[in-house]
């Protein structure tokens, strides 16, 4: 499975804002190795409402599918964040379950306007099945900073 996101603009209902056209796609392979055909399996804009902007998703699915992104968020009262969202496999295809989670709080605005370069999410198999993430917020200064954590779906809760 290749999981992807991409940058758009969309009409929210009430202005265009940055969104994540995000997906997964399922290659066929020969013996070879060669790329026959791919199919969609899923995706699906991640977007906020207002002026809310959701930037630069990255994406990683955990051994049983479970998909985790994380990207930035900002709007005109929000200073730019670090968050992330998940999905667990079963959900409906293209969805996610919520609007996300906080993994680092922006400091301050921002004067950058070079921004988008070091996100990544990465699982780190089966024996912790942590899925760790990797993403920028604006410092106290008014700079990027990176700041990386990490999150799991817990086996035994609802």
């Amino acid at each position: 499975m290749i999981s992807y996101g991409l940058e758009e603009g969309l009409f929210n209902g009430s202005q265009v804002v940055p969104c994540v056209f995000w997906g997964q796609v399922t290659p066929a392979l020969s013996d070879a190795g060669a790329l026959t055909s791919a199919s969609l399996y899923q995706q699906g804009d991640y977007c906020y409402g207002g002026d809310g902007s959701a930037s630069f998703g990255t994406l990683m699915p955990d051994a049983i599918g479970d998909l985790y992104m994380v990207f930035e968020f900002m709007n005109s009262s929000v200073n730019p964040e670090v968050a992330y969202t998940a999905r667990r496999v079963a959900l409906a295809p293209g969805l996610f379950h919520d609007g996300g989670l906080i993994l680092r709080a922006g400091d301050a605005p921002t004067f950058d306007s070079r921004w988008g370069d070091f996100e990544a999410t990465s699982y780190d198999g089966p024996t912790k099945d942590d899925v760790w993430f990797a993403g920028e917020y604006s410092n106290s200064g008014g700079d990027w900073s990176t700041f990386i954590g990490k999150d799991k779906y817990c086996a035994t809760c609802n």
